[in-house]
Order: C-alpha cells, then sequence, then structure tokens
C-alpha cells in the first residue's frame, strides 16, 4: 500500500490547493500569539493545540477528499475560534 496525500497525487492540479494552507498559517500565528501572551494555559490551551496537530494532520495526510476537507474546516474554525479568542481578551 503506498502513502499518497491527496495534495501531492498528480491527476488533481495544483490551483486546487494554492491557497489552502492559509488557515493553517493563521491558526499557527494566532496559537503563538496567545500562548505568549498568556492566553492560552491549562486544558484551553491543550485543546487549541491538540486541535491544531488533528486538523493539521487531517488536512496533509488524508488520502480522501472528506478527510482533506474535514481538515481544512477544522483548520479556518481553529482559526475563526482563536481571532474571537484574541478579540475578546481585548476587550477586557
Amino acid at each position: 500500500m503506498q502513502f499518497n496525500p491527496l495534495w501531492l497525487r498528480p491527476d488533481i492540479p495544483t490551483r486546487f490547493f494554492r491557497y489552502s494552507f492559509t488557515p493553517v498559517l493563521v491558526s499557527l500565528w494566532l496559537l503563538a500569539r496567545l500562548w505568549r501572551a498568556g492566553e492560552l494555559f491549562g486544558r484551553t490551551g491543550t485543546v487549541f493545540c491538540v486541535w491544531f496537530v488533528l486538523a493539521l494532520v487531517a488536512q496533509l495526510f488524508g488520502e480522501s477528499v472528506g478527510v482533506y476537507l474535514a481538515g481544512l474546516v477544522a483548520q479556518s474554525a481553529l482559526a475563526i475560534g482563536l481571532a474571537l479568542k484574541q478579540k475578546t481578551t481585548e476587550i477586557r
């Protein structure tokens, strides 16, 4: 059995994946920023970090469209959730 992630398959044009890694970068940037500010600690920090890793693994190593899209949606939801958390901490 050969490992063949969706985004490395030659039968799918690369233009479909052009901006799909933007949520990964935004999530990672917001995670680092909130962690550095001390807003992610205890269970909250662990949940967000595990969420990030699981979504990244699904997106990078998913061999089907469903797994890839689940990772992409999870990564986008994480970026939105972290952005909202950052905004609510700025309001306080």
